[in-house]
């Protein structure tokens, strides 16, 4: 058997309960993502959010992991979130873009509202990246 080049799989959306309308300085938790159901070496994750009016700050976005399912203690009070990135809340719908490689069993993505306002809208997706057997 050999291994053919990266196959992109379709995208998809990510539940984040709250997050269309997360209060400043508060955060917002995605649904657990599982890397045996994924199958996955890589992860790209598309961030689009709204807010009223643009300003100078940010929405920071984490990664929490776990060894199992359903143990990540308080979500609102990580302990070793990983750092994925910013989205700049400059312009009415910003956007970014994030690729992860490496990834836990287990994970959820967090994201925490910088801003001096509410969001009021989003779009989270995910595309998985896994290696095509011949």
């Amino acid at each position: 058997m050999s291994l053919r080049p990266v196959l992109e799989n379709a995208n998809t959306t990510l539940n984040v309960t709250g997050l269309a309308t997360l209060a400043a300085g508060a955060k917002a938790t995605s649904d657990e993502l599982s890397l045996a159901t994924l199958n996955c070496m890589t992860l790209s994750l598309d961030v689009s959010l709204s807010i009223g009016t643009p300003e100078a700050s940010t929405v920071d976005v984490y990664l929490i992991g776990s060894n199992a399912t359903a143990s990540y203690g308080s979500t609102t009070d990580v302990k070793n979130p990983m750092f994925l990135g910013s989205v700049d809340m400059n312009e009415t719908t910003p956007k970014i873009n994030i690729q992860i490689e490496q990834l836990p069993p287990f994970f959820k993505i967090v994201f925490k509202n910088n801003a001096s306002a509410a969001l009021t809208g989003e779009t989270v997706t995910y595309t998985t990246k896994t290696l095509n057997n011949v």
